[in-house]
């Protein structure tokens, strides 16, 4: 099958390999979700039609599995030997594919006008839930205003339109020196604590399990 890889663009190049630090880098099985995800991050049942599960599920079918993703679990012999299989193929492929995907998914961040590790920050959140992207780039925004008076405030409701998108390209062209924006990718990571911890609170016994797995999200990327 063929699938037209080309060149991925540097600034892509990082992103991608900073979601496989993320994501551990092979096909998983996250507990407590409904199907499977990528090494890069990109979960099934949320991206049915992204198309490296086609690839994947080419893969599985090439060694025999025939069974839906969905019906696999974190220990599965299915599970283990699609991801084996995965690893015996070239690797270019499914990064291709989730740069692919990426790409579109990322359109509204305008991550080229932004420096490389707040760029890096936002994507990782993102994945994870835009709402909690939004949240997080949002209030450290009006932190950022409010502490050092850098930029402008924003209205918090959790969507990444071009009025948070603007706002947050100017404060990063005015922070005067390295060391601010080191504070404004600290304040979008604690904002980002904040709202797990709210989301853990509100609903204990749907996400309290995932609190440790979030977190651990965040301190990497500190």
């Amino acid at each position: 099958m063929n699938y037209n890889i080309g060149t991925i663009p540097p600034s892509y190049q990082k992103i991608l390999k900073d979601l496989e630090v993320a994501e551990g880098g092979i096909l998983h099985y996250n507990e407590g979700e409904e199907d499977i995800t990528n090494g890069f991050g990109i979960y099934r049942n949320m991206h049915p039609h992204a198309r490296v599960f086609e690839y994947i599920d080419s893969v599985a079918m090439s060694i025999g599995v025939t069974s839906p993703s969905r019906t696999w679990t974190k220990n599965s012999p299915e599970l283990k030997q699609v991801r084996n299989a995965l690893q015996a193929q070239d690797p270019s492929i499914e990064k291709w594919l989730s740069y692919e995907f990426y790409q579109k998914y990322f359109g509204n961040l305008q991550l080229e006008s932004l420096p490389m590790d707040i760029a890096s920050v936002l994507v990782s959140l993102y994945t994870n839930g835009q709402k909690l992207c939004g949240f997080a780039l949002q209030t450290a925004i009006n932190d950022m205003y409010r502490k050092y008076k850098i930029g402008r405030p924003v209205p918090v409701d959790c969507m990444i339109g071009p009025g948070t998108m603007g706002a947050t390209i100017d404060l990063c062209r005015s922070c005067p020196n390295d060391q601010a924006l080191e504070n404004f990718k600290y304040l979008i990571l604690l904002a980002a604590k904040t709202y797990y911890i709210s989301t853990v609170v509100n609903s204990p016994g749907a996400f309290l399990k995932f609190l440790k797995g979030w977190n651990s999200r965040v301190d990497s990327l500190i």
